[in-house]
């Protein structure tokens, strides 16, 4: 009964798994019985629109993608999504993300080319004749031997790659230490950082901090929010938000960490100016479906994994995790802590961030965790302890660049890049030397892939049925 009420109020996150086990039958190999479990349940509680997305997906997504034979040699048409500089411990590259069309088959790949001036333009597609190899799964590299440009074509590529280097190089003019103006322009861009900072958050689990998500969106909209008067009209500011949040979503470019914050943001300016209810886990969930239908081989990318993964464990184990953790760290009503001397009220804040933030580390690292295992057969510990305290510090620091820009270009003044720089200085040294003693992994090799399926099924039912009695007992 509580499954069902779940769902009834769930409908989104119900479509988004059918839809997504049915990609990943048809594409991974998922297992058929778990499809046809999930399918009696469908037809048994007349849940039609969940069904027909899990009868149909493994159609859709083999549709959309059929694997090439590969190693081969092939003349095809390469469109151009993205252009980043790639570092390597002996060269910089600059490496081609798109797509390749070979004899009718769409294949994600990327070409790696030489950082020179002579570099093919992206600002168009290009017939390009070379090799392409497989890599894993589902990502491919096509060695290029001949670019040849495709007239009437056209790709952004090119003008987001000059702006995000314009921005670089005005972070590297102003900030004296080198690995601070990367760390920002990093944050700043999306383009990820060099191998060594890469290396040094991958080691403490904090790589999540470095992908543009859905903090920045939030962010931003803050920001345009707050420079509206109360007398402007709010579908004025809500249309504004929504052509500012697509804006910025072009300027970034499509990751699955991007394309999560702004189809989940362009749907909560949409109800907004609908005025329909909000309820954020069928808000998630509609956007995975969205992702899902333009891209199915999302569902195997590591960005797409984790990025969901953690908000779903956030909106259905937080407010959980959280209510337990009263037991240990008191919740007190604003009207009491105001009524404590000011060191109670101190005391009282720092248990309560405590609180918060264990409770929203425990509840990513519930999903989050198993990915981890499974992928890479380790889960570093010290990634406890880190995710406590250092995502607001990056917060603030991505809040302290975007005050100094704008004092910088309206009063003149760098004194705050000065300020900043030493900032993140101090703010990286504690990822490039964590506490030896802390500094270990729980290693788990060759996790069974069943039994992920078996503790997410679990996992998922525990978290219906408290959410259901929660709601019961108000």
């Amino acid at each position: 009964m509580k499954i069902q009420e779940f769902c009834k109020t769930h409908p989104a996150f119900l479509a988004a798994i059918s839809f997504s086990l049915a990609i990943g039958s048809a594409l991974f190999g998922v297992s058929i019985w778990i499809l046809i479990l999930l399918g009696l349940y469908l037809v048994w509680n007349h849940k039609w629109g969940a069904f027909s997305l899990l009868a149909f997906g493994g159609f859709y997504a083999t549709q959309f993608y059929t694997p090439p034979t590969t190693p081969c040699e092939c003349t095809a048409r390469f469109s151009i999504t993205s252009l980043q500089k790639r570092q390597t411990p002996f060269h910089k590259n600059l490496a081609y993300q798109g797509t390749l069309y070979v004899d009718g088959i769409f294949v994600p790949c990327k070409i790696i080319h030489a950082d020179s001036a002579q570099r093919p333009c992206a600002a168009h597609d290009y017939l390009v004749t070379g090799t392409l190899l497989q890599e894993e799964g589902c990502r491919y590299l096509f060695k290029a031997k001949n670019w040849q440009p495709i007239s009437n074509s056209w790709s952004l590529a090119e003008l987001r790659f000059r702006m995000k280097s314009r921005i670089d190089a005005f972070i590297h003019k102003h900030f004296l230490r080198n690995k601070t103006a990367s760390f920002l322009s990093c944050l700043a861009t999306g383009d990820p950082p060099e191998r060594q900072m890469t290396f040094e958050f991958a080691r403490l689990g904090l790589q999540h901090l470095l992908a543009i998500s859905g903090f920045h969106f939030g962010l931003l909209m803050a920001f345009i929010g707050s420079l509206f008067p109360l007398c402007v009209p709010k579908i004025w500011k809500w249309c504004l938000m929504l052509f500012f949040m697509t804006l910025y979503f072009v300027f970034i470019g499509s990751t699955a960490s991007v394309q999560r914050a702004w189809i989940g943001a362009v749907l909560f300016i949409l109800g907004k100016l609908m005025n329909r209810r909000i309820i954020a886990l069928n808000l998630l969930s509609a956007a995975m479906l969205i992702e899902l239908i333009f891209n199915p081989l999302a569902i195997a990318n590591l960005g797409f994994q984790f990025s969901f993964g953690s908000c779903f464990g956030i909106f259905l184990f937080y407010p959980l995790i959280e209510k337990k953790m009263r037991h240990l760290l008191a919740k007190r009503s604003f009207a009491l802590a105001l009524s404590l001397p000011l060191f109670s009220q101190i005391a009282y804040l720092l248990t309560s961030s405590i609180r918060r933030s264990l409770s929203l580390t425990l509840s990513v690292n519930l999903i989050i965790g198993p990915i981890l295992l499974y992928h890479f057969g380790k889960f570093p510990l010290l990634s406890l302890l880190y995710n406590l305290f250092f995502p607001p510090l990056v917060a603030l620091s991505l809040l302290g660049f975007v005050i100094a820009v704008l004092c910088y270009f309206l009063l003149g003044s760098s004194a705050l890049f000065h300020i900043l720089d030493w900032y993140c200085a101090q703010l990286l040294e504690l990822t490039t030397y964590p506490p030896l003693l802390l500094d270990r992994s729980f290693y788990v090799q060759n996790v069974s892939y069943y039994g992920i399926i078996f503790y997410f099924a679990l996992l998922l039912l525990f978290a219906i049925k408290s959410r259901q009695e929660a709601i019961e007992l108000r």
